[in-house]
């Protein structure tokens, strides 16, 4: 089996690689289908230059055999794309400081023919590298793309964000960190449509509200959307996630038509909402038939639920509650297929109470409206908020409950559950 060449088609290389090692390596891999790690350590002082721009030289030469790779700009531009495209399939690719905008245009360089055919890479991460280096990976191939920009000073509008999204509309799974947005309006309009994309995730997504209204996902399976980052400080960039919260144009847009995740099975909220946003929010859910799982880990949430009466239902723990949550519009439960509730927010154990009872079939319901899905998980903070009787009565009417308190967390068994 050593002599086996796919064996030796995994090529990594570090701060710990032999070049020796390498180059055997090379020689027995042949003509397989490679594997290509190079960590971010390769400028370590334990390499020679020489030596490292050799194994480099050699890896590129092997170009047309790439399946994967995860390299830096500095390696694939020793190479052309035209020579990788036919074979690889999965590329992360990260910032190399040695290389510039000038050599992705070398790399990028195609014959007439090639243009003809689309090209195998169908998984790509971008790590903190320009539109240069991006744009000429997308093609309608792509089914999961990656986009992170590690430093405020790699900024983009949200016309090239969109312009990266409208490349990919095979896209599936979707998954945009550390964007630093500078121009919240858009040049135009016109949304991108991406029929088959089923998971979404944005983390400190500056302007992710006024993106996500211009993205129609109607096959939309997973949306999670986290913005814990707060403040970012750079020597010249002061960035406030803080102050780009309001979700309110994103509900209002996403409850509309065409706009409707209706398959939405999973979706998690947190640090992203106003107080002002909660009803729109529960406006949205009442659209959302099949949401089995609901994390909402924002305080917005609890302090919605304690202002004063309005109008609107502000209270979506009330609303969980009713038979009639989805309001007068869609009519019966909200969430009807909810089976796991998720919170960090105030929140009392009484109204978790509530919500147990009405969605496990304990609580009496309207005969004209169809019963819920049973609600068989639930975590929060459970212990701060309740009595002992009531923590009990809680656990009772659930498959399972759990506690996020800090000392439960720590396994501190505060009230001998």
């Amino acid at each position: 089996m050593i002599s086996t060449p796919r064996l030796w088609g995994i090529i990594k290389i570090d701060r710990s690689t032999r070049f020796k090692t390498i180059n055997s390596q090379i020689v027995k891999a042949k003509a397989s289908p490679l594997t290509i790690l190079v960590g971010r350590d390769v400028r370590s002082h334990t390499h020679s230059p020489s030596q490292l721009q050799t194994a480099l030289k050699k890896l590129a030469s092997l170009a047309h055999n790439w399946l994967r790779a995860d390299v830096n700009t500095r390696l694939l531009s020793l190479a052309r794309w035209a020579d990788m495209r036919g074979m690889l399939q999965d590329l992360r690719l990260v910032y190399d400081p040695k290389t510039s905008d000038h050599a992705a245009s070398a790399y990028f360089q195609l014959q007439d023919d090639i243009f003809q055919l689309l090209p195998k890479l169908h998984s790509f991460a971008a790590d903190g590298i320009s539109a240069a280096w991006v744009t000429g990976f997308l093609s309608p191939s792509i089914t999961r793309f990656e986009l992170l920009n590690l430093a405020p000073t790699m900024s983009q509008t949200l016309d090239a964000t969109l312009e990266y999204l409208s490349r990919i509309p095979s896209v599936i799974t979707l998954d945009l960190n550390k964007i630093y947005h500078t121009v919240p309006e858009l040049s135009s309009s016109q949304s991108v449509h991406l029929p088959h994309l089923a998971t979404l995730e944005l983390c400190n997504v500056i302007h992710f509200s006024r993106l996500l209204c211009h993205i129609q996902a109607p096959s939309l399976q997973v949306l999670s959307i986290r913005q814990p980052g707060g403040v970012v400080y750079h020597w010249a960039f002061r960035l406030d996630f803080a102050s780009d919260k309001s979700m309110s144009p994103f509900f209002s847009q996403w409850s509309q038509g065409s706009f409707i995740p209706t398959y939405l099975h999973t979706l998690e909220l947190q640090e992203c909402l106003q107080i002002g946003d909660v009803p729109y929010l529960i406006r949205w859910l009442a659209r959302l038939p099949n949401l089995v799982r609901l994390i909402l880990l924002d305080d917005a949430i609890g302090r919605a639920a304690d202002s004063p009466s309005t109008t609107e239902e502000t209270n979506l723990f009330r609303a969980l509650a009713s038979p009639q949550g989805a309001g007068t519009i869609v009519g019966g439960w909200l969430c009807p297929s909810l089976m796991q509730l998720l919170l960090s927010t105030d929140v009392q154990v009484t109204d978790l109470i509530a919500i147990a009872r009405a969605r496990g079939g304990i609580a009496a319901s309207l005969e004209s409206i169809s019963p819920p899905d049973r609600l068989r998980i639930i975590e929060a903070h459970i212990c701060p908020s309740g009595n002992e009787r009531e923590i009990e009565e809680l656990y009772s009417l659930m498959d399972e409950v759990r506690c996020a308190c800090l000392g439960c967390e720590f396994n501190l068994d505060i009230n001998g559950m």
